[in-house]
């Protein structure tokens, strides 16, 4: 399965749905959807993925150039999950929409960094999506 969907460019929505992945599986199956490039969609929701999983797959996502929509709800993801993923979509201008409804990015509390990581990256984005749009506003009253 894993080295299938890393050589193949027909599939677009993945998801292991009752499949049970112990961590290697998992870490092998996010290597080959970093390599992939068709797949659109990838649900790993409710597989227990550690804090340092969630980190490895958002590594391994950071360069990947198809995957719009990722669903990492209800795992066991925290601080340092968050922290990459805001660095992640800085270099990873595809993906849309990520969810990580139901994880623990701040340690119960006791660990904001990752949240505010992410919180920073992701209003950076917003920023020069709107400075774009207002430019592009004004080229097109201006001229158009």
């Amino acid at each position: 399965m894993i080295t299938t969907l890393k050589n193949n460019t027909t599939v677009h929505d993945f998801s292991i749905s009752g499949i049970s992945l112990n961590a290697p599986q998992i870490r092998a199956l996010v290597r080959a959807v970093g390599e992939n490039t068709s797949l659109k969609s990838l649900s790993l929701s409710r597989k227990h993925i550690t804090d340092d999983d969630g980190a490895d797959i958002a590594r391994n996502l950071a360069q990947n150039t198809t995957l719009l929509k990722l669903e990492l709800e209800d795992n066991n993801l925290g601080p340092k999950t968050a922290a990459e993923i805001g660095r992640m979509i800085t270099q990873n201008s595809t993906i849309r929409f990520i969810d990580l409804e139901s994880n623990n990015l701040t340690n119960s509390g006791k660990e904001n960094d990752g949240v505010i990581e992410l919180a920073k990256v992701t209003t950076e984005i917003l920023y020069r999506y709107l400075s774009s749009l207002r430019l592009w506003l004004r080229t097109k009253t201006c001229c158009g």
